[in-house]
């Protein structure tokens, strides 16, 4: 990613964490050691904790925070 797409975010990576896809809601937060694959969609103001897996096709819904180490296989989740 250049350096104008990074300042260009709406939401914040730790540095190493694993981001592909740029489907993210502002003001989410991915921390260190978490992979969020490319066709995952993250809604805003989550919080995705550290070593979190976010699988391609998973979707989460607005305001998720979810547990340290946690992952999310190719479902829903936070939606009504």
């Amino acid at each position: 990613m250049s350096l104008a797409a990074v300042s260009q975010r709406t939401y914040f990576a730790h540095a190493q964490a694993i981001v592909e896809t740029h489907d993210i809601g502002a003001g989410t937060r991915i921390w260190a050691y978490a992979h969020v694959m490319s066709g995952a969609h993250v809604g805003s103001d989550c919080n995705i904790c550290d070593h979190a897996f976010i699988e391609s096709g998973a979707t989460l819904g607005n305001n998720v925070t979810n547990p340290d180490d946690p992952n999310y296989l190719d479902r829903m989740w936070g939606l009504p």
